[in-house]
């Protein structure tokens, strides 16, 4: 269901993200360990992130591979990182 977000991000400076599902679940873990559950919102590859707020959207390339991720912090902060690892 989500293996096409399952990976390794590099966040540059912030370090690595990374995410995994475990069950019928989406989750990511930041690089200080804090796990977030990454609920699906109504358009497609955009989750929300429970519980700290804001949202989580992946970019994909021309072939419909994932490539990136985007991370709007609920104060309005963008981090994006590219993935690294399937």
């Amino acid at each position: 269901k989500f293996a096409a977000f399952v990976g390794s991000y590099d966040g540059g400076a912030l370090g690595n993200l990374v995410v995994r599902q475990e069950g019928e679940k989406l989750f990511a873990l930041d690089p200080g360990g804090q796990r977030i559950e990454l609920v699906p919102d109504v358009t497609a590859d955009k989750f929300l992130a429970q519980p700290v707020g804001g949202t989580v959207s992946f970019d994909r390339d021309s072939a419909g591979k994932v490539t990136g991720i985007v991370v709007t912090l609920p104060n309005g902060n963008v981090i994006k990182a590219r993935k690294i690892l399937p």
